[in-house]
């Protein structure tokens, strides 16, 4: 069922379920993925090498439906409905307003599972059920996404406002989440101030952007992604190498990977409870990430155990 919610930033959360373009983009550049748009605007989707499952995802229509469903002979009888229940309870998708949330509905005919999401400015409903040809079949509907606008994201191919800007935003961001990474409402209370602009609740944080859209980035509790696509690898290193020596002079050591990408890593053992490791990588979002130049760059933090 997460296939339904995965884009480049992870997993989308409640208001933004409807987006799933940004999926059909993320699974079209990566290779365990194989993608086939077998009418206008309907896809579908399957590991290269077989799992027994297919998603088939209907991009909205004019008039806002949409469906994003799954099936295949790896589902036996009842797992479907056991998939909606888990994803139910598992709380699988975040993100809902106050009091929002899946409740379950009498299903309709044919249907073994029925929910019906609370909260959103569009409808959005959970259900299982069988169908001749496809056997047991589980998924998403949607309705009335033509009245909700798509969330920001990141540009790509327009040149910068500044590159002084992305660049000092870049280091500060860094800087920032490096000085108290596990503490979100620290983070997001200096982001709230920094003069970058909030776009929206992601699966483990929260997203901010410059208001030209050329920087991102990603915070939350031990989270912190910083993405663009306009400085690649090379600069990114040195900008990441320049700001943790300038900031934390003899806390920072270069630790190159052992996997064979050519990625940099820095990791930081200032705090032996919790060893800092800061990672540089473009945005190719294929299943093998590589540090290969393409002017994009992540910078990401991962803190190990």
């Amino acid at each position: 069922m997460r296939i339904c919610l995965w884009e480049d930033a992870g997993l989308r959360t409640a208001p933004r379920a409807g987006e799933l373009q940004r999926g059909i983009d993320r699974f079209e550049n990566e290779e365990i993925w194989s993608v086939s748009e077998i009418d206008t605007g309907v896809y579908r989707i399957a590991r290269s090498k077989s799992s027994g499952l297919t998603a088939e995802i209907r991009l909205p229509d004019a008039n806002g439906n949409a469906t994003c469903l799954l099936y295949g002979p790896a589902l036996s009888p009842g797992q479907a409905a056991g998939a909606a229940d888990k994803f139910v309870e598992f709380g699988i998708l975040k993100g809902f307003p106050e009091g929002g949330g899946f409740v379950a509905a009498e299903p309709l005919p044919n249907m073994s599972r029925r929910y019906v999401a609370q909260g959103l400015p569009f409808s959005l409903e959970l259900v299982a059920y069988e169908a001749p040809g496809f056997g047991q079949i589980v998924g998403m509907t949607f309705a009335g996404l033509d009245k909700v606008e798509d969330a920001r994201q990141l540009t790509a191919g327009q040149p910068p406002e500044s590159r002084e800007t992305l660049r000092a935003y870049s280091a500060w961001a860094l800087q920032t989440c490096a000085q108290n990474i596990s503490d979100s409402d620290w983070l997001r209370s200096a982001f709230d101030n920094s003069g970058m602009e909030y776009g929206w609740p992601a699966s483990n944080g929260h997203v901010y952007f410059l208001a030209d859209n050329t920087l991102s980035a990603n915070v939350g509790s031990f989270t912190c992604e910083i993405d663009t696509h306009y400085m690649g690898v090379t600069e990114a290193r040195q900008l990441v190498r320049e700001t943790l020596n300038r900031a934390y002079p003899g806390q920072f050591r270069d630790m190159q990977s052992s996997d064979g990408r050519g990625c940099q890593s820095f990791i930081s053992n200032a705090n032996p409870n919790i060893p800092i490791i800061v990672n540089v990588e473009n945005l190719d979002y294929d299943a093998r990430r590589t540090c290969v130049e393409n002017g994009s760059s992540r910078i990401y933090f991962e803190i190990p155990g």
